[in-house]
C-alpha cells in the first residue's frame, strides 16, 4: 500500500454538508486537524522548530508532541497517522486525529521547539520502541506497527541521535513499560543497517 505525501490543507474551515436527511447539520471541520493528508516533499517545514511549529494549534494545552509526531517534528521524514501526545494523568481529547496517552517523562527530556513541547530525540526513539509490537506480531493496543517503528527509529538515528543515548534511556528508566521488548525491537533497527 502506497501512503500519500504530505501536503497541508487550506487554512480556511471547510464545511461538510449532508447528503440525505438522515445526516446531522453540517458540520464545520478545521482542515488543520486532518494531519498529514497527503502532498510533496516541498511542503515539509525545513526544521524541527518549524515542524513543531507548524503543529502548534492541533497540540491541547499541556501535552507534550511523543512518539511518531515527535520523530516527524525531529525528522520529517517519517509521517505518523495521528498527532501523539503526552500528559502526566490520563486525560480524554476530543480533537479529531489526537492520541492521548498517559506517560511520565523526565523535564530534561523534553524540549520546546517553536513553542511546542516535543520528547528529545533520543526519548523519542526510546519510546517508540517501547510502545512498538515485536516485528511479525500484530500491534494490540496502544501499540505501534513495527515497521513504523523501524523506520522512525531508523531516521531518528540517521538524524544523529546515538544508539548510546538510546540504550541509555531504555536501562536508566527500568520502570517504563516493555524495556526488554523495546530493547530487542532496537536489536532490529540495527541489524537493518
Amino acid at each position: 500500500m502506497t501512503l500519500p505525501a504530505w501536503r497541508p490543507l487550506p487554512l480556511a474551515p471547510l464545511v461538510v454538508l449532508p447528503t440525505d436527511g438522515l445526516c446531522p447539520p453540517p458540520l464545520a471541520i478545521d482542515p488543520a486537524t486532518a494531519l498529514w493528508a497527503g502532498a510533496t516533499a516541498p511542503d515539509v517545514p525545513p526544521g524541527p522548530a518549524e515542524r513543531a511549529t507548524s503543529l502548534r494549534s492541533l497540540v491541547p494545552t499541556g501535552a507534550i508532541v511523543v512518539l511518531g509526531a515527535a520523530a516527524w517534528v525531529h525528522t520529517g521524514r517519517v509521517r505518523p497517522d495521528a498527532l501523539d501526545v503526552a500528559y502526566r494523568t490520563p486525560r480524554s481529547t476530543r480533537t479529531y486525529r489526537v492520541r492521548p496517552r498517559t506517560l511520565v517523562l523526565p523535564p530534561d527530556e523534553i524540549l520546546v521547539l517553536g513553542g511546542v513541547a516535543v520528547t528529545t530525540p533520543a526519548q523519542t526513539a526510546a519510546d517508540l520502541l517501547r510502545f512498538g509490537a515485536l516485528p511479525g506480531a500484530t500491534p494490540g493496543q496502544g501499540e505501534l506497527d513495527a515497521r513504523e517503528v523501524v523506520a522512525a527509529v531508523r531516521a531518528l538515528l540517521d538524524a544523529g541521535t546515538r544508539v548510546a543515548q538510546v540504550q541509555r534511556l531504555l536501562t536508566s528508566q527500568p520502570e517504563r513499560a516493555h524495556a526488554r521488548r523495546a530493547k530487542a525491537l532496537l536489536a532490529v533497527v540495527l541489524a537493518d543497517e
